[in-house]
């Protein structure tokens, strides 16, 4: 059904935190309910 598809995210503020300047992307914390809905489209086999 979405074989063709392929989905985008903007990680800013949607899967993470938005970075402050003294921050590393490496100790952001992805939110949950985002992981769990990824988790959901890759289950349907969505890329």
């Amino acid at each position: 059904m979405y074989s063709d598809y392929s989905f985008i995210f903007d990680i800013d503020g949607t899967l993470y935190p938005i970075k402050n300047k003294n921050e590393n992307y490496e100790d952001l914390v992805p939110y949950p309910d985002m992981v769990e809905q990824i988790r959901k489209y890759k289950k349907m086999v969505l890329k």
